[in-house]
């Protein structure tokens, strides 16, 4: 049995302006259109460009959801680790990324995480890494002719990861390890390797690198829309 994955992207240039910090009238007509308490949520955000973020993640999983699975005003639980799901479904999965002013949805019919970073934004590269990498990833980043390009390809493997497993940081990253098989990433945990962990990265958007992780090989599709 083949299965799926299909990734949609946008933006937030719409909806804030980042040379004034602020959030444009489009956002306030949409953001009208949530419900109360997503609306809530939103507003409790800390400053304009998470607010903004976290409109455009609402806007785009409801568009993924009803295109894919034609599945309208979705009823969103969450697990005891805070993943999202869809209330009744097992069949149907959804997971959603942000990083600066992209936000990304997968949805699948297998358990997915996703997970985008902007790689030409400073990172702590060698702070970060030596909390939670390998001595051999350590290595590969500081060999890389892009550091950071290379420490956010470990990154988004390992978030998706993570977040495919719907474990949260409960099973600590320390105890992962990514390797590659002709570029093909794969994971191992506690000195396991991961049989049912498959990871497809795309750099469809410019300056980001992305990855999903399923729990099953997918055929995975990419497709920027307008949220407007």
């Amino acid at each position: 049995m083949s299965h799926f994955a299909k990734t949609f992207f946008s933006d937030t240039d719409k909806f804030y302006n980042a040379a004034t910090d602020e959030l444009s009238p489009l956002f306030e007509e949409k953001l009208a259109s949530v419900s109360d308490a997503r609306r809530a949520r939103i507003e409790r955000a800390r400053n304009n460009v998470t607010k903004a973020e976290l409109l455009c993640a609402e806007l785009l999983r409801d568009y993924a959801l009803s295109t894919v699975f034609g599945i309208k005003n979705p009823e969103i639980t969450l697990n005891e680790y805070e993943k999202p799901y869809l209330a009744g479904e097992t069949d149907k999965f959804f997971n959603i990324s942000h990083s600066g002013r992209i936000v990304v949805c997968t949805v699948s019919d297998v358990e997915c995480g996703v997970d985008v970073e902007n790689a030409t934004r400073p990172h702590d590269l060698m702070g970060i890494a030596g909390r939670f990498f390998s001595t051999m990833e350590q290595n590969a980043i500081l060999m890389s002719q892009n550091p950071t390009e290379a420490f956010c390809r470990l990154w988004t493997i390992r978030e998706s990861y993570v977040k495919m497993r719907g474990t949260g940081f409960s099973m600590g990253l320390k105890a992962l390890r990514c390797d590659f098989h002709r570029g093909k990433a794969s994971m191992i945990e506690n000195n396991v390797p991961q049989t049912d962990a498959f990871f497809d990265e795309f750099k469809h958007i410019y300056g980001y690198r992305a990855c999903i992780c399923t729990k099953e090989p997918v055929e995975h599709e990419v497709k920027k829309i307008e949220l407007a």
